[in-house]
């Protein structure tokens, strides 16, 4: 029997609709496995009340952002300065239509994630891309060329940790790129939405390392690390309170009054019973890297997984098996497997997948079992794996800060 909220899920509703009951989808950014107890129960209390009125987050909720942020990232957040908004997508709406007095040029970094990029775009915002360079399979920001294309611009938008890569950025990294932006007059929008998904490495707040005075918004949300998209809650914290007055302002001009009552709630419980649950979940997820990590070296070693820290998504160079077409007959046709591919993220990256790796153990044993029986000779073959430095692993120990 199909549970019917899968009928209408975004990973699994297509397929169940087409009768595709056998594939298994690894292209969408999001948990596999039910949240932590703690919400399931609360929420479960919640709908049986029967009561699902008008709700308000009120001072409640900046609260709760500020003690999550400093207990888990150091980050001290004035709490007059927090708005909830439903997703980063609606705040990137709102400042492309209200916030500049023109559609703004905005600065990404690619491989970019394309749902932020597509809202860019469809609100009249011009792109300038800064691409990301990769170096024994380490990737990281060319600074020169991020220079080069940041002035005259208005906005950078950055994705901290990186999705599809998996980087979590180094603080001098990050360091670097505040002093840049500020020095040009740039406002920085700091996508965190994956920074409770961090299984090596420290990942560092922007906020922390922006100027005195200088202009930034941070975005951050549960959804990710907790399996809540789908209950559509998100804090933004600026930089400025008359950012935070205008976004306040701009959310009930689109119609955005009130929090969803559910999304609210779970927010609450994760954000202050659920550390342990998270710390767990990031150990399981490692674990998975790791399962995944020495079958593609040991038995499909042209795949090249890129070694990072943070997300559940790894992101895989595997140019050298063949083209994009190549890579969907094998998935896709042969395997019943259904990855990110790489042109999501910018033509460029065709050849490239993103997995999504949050996913129960079983289910990904029976992918890398499907991948391994329907291999092309081009994945197989040893001879025609890209070269990854001795010191890579699944964790990102080839990543130095």
């Amino acid at each position: 029997m199909i549970e019917p909220n899968l009928l209408n899920s975004s990973v699994w509703g297509h397929l169940i609709r087409e009768g595709k009951y056998d594939y298994i989808p690894l292209n969408v950014a999001e948990l596999q496995f039910p949240t932590a107890a703690p919400i399931c129960e609360e929420l479960t209390r919640l709908a049986q009340t029967g009561a699902y009125g008008y709700t308000e987050p009120f001072e409640d909720f900046p609260r709760l952002v500020h003690d999550w942020c400093l207990r888990r990232h150091g980050w001290e957040v004035n709490m007059d300065l927090v708005v909830m908004v439903p997703r980063v997508v609606h705040l990137l709406a709102l400042i492309a239509r209200e916030y500049f007095p023109a559609p703004p040029i905005v600065v990404t970094m690619s491989p970019q994630y394309s749902p932020t990029l597509e809202v860019l775009k469809r609100n009249g915002c011009a792109i300038r891309t800064s691409r990301l360079v990769e170096e024994g399979n380490v990737w990281s920001v060319d600074l020169a060329n991020l220079e080069s294309v940041i002035f005259g611009a208005d906005m950078l938008l950055l994705c901290s940790p990186h999705n599809p890569t998996g980087t979590v950025w180094p603080r001098h990294e990050l360091e670097q790129i505040a002093r840049m932006c500020e020095a040009a007059g740039v406002m920085v929008v700091s996508d965190e939405v994956h920074s409770d998904s961090v299984r090596h490495g420290t990942h560092t707040p922007f906020a922390l390392v922006a100027g005195e005075g200088q202009e930034w918004i941070s975005c951050i949300a549960p959804g990710k690390a907790f399996n809540l998209a789908g209950l559509e809650t998100s804090a933004i914290v600026c930089s400025r309170t008359e950012t935070s007055q205008w976004l306040r302002g701009s959310l009930r001009r689109a119609g955005f009054h009130n929090a969803n009552i559910f999304g609210l709630r779970a927010t609450q419980i994760a954000w202050s019973q659920c550390d342990e649950w998270l710390d767990r979940t990031q150990l399981e997820l490692q674990a998975s890297f790791d399962l995944a990590w020495k079958v593609l070296r040991q038995e499909l070693p042209g795949l090249r997984p890129v070694p990072a820290g943070g997300t559940f998504l790894l992101w895989i160079d595997a140019r050298s098996v063949g083209n994009e077409d190549t890579l969907r007959k094998w998935f896709v046709r042969d395997a019943k497997v259904i990855p990110g591919f790489g042109s999501d993220f910018g033509e460029e990256y065709s050849g490239w997948l993103r997995l999504n790796l949050g996913i129960p153990r079983d289910r990904l044993q029976e992918v890398l079992r499907r991948l391994v029986s329907t291999a092309p000779i081009t994945a197989r073959s040893k001879m025609n794996a890209p070269s990854c430095p001795a010191s890579c692993d699944s964790r990102g120990s080839a990543h130095t800060d």
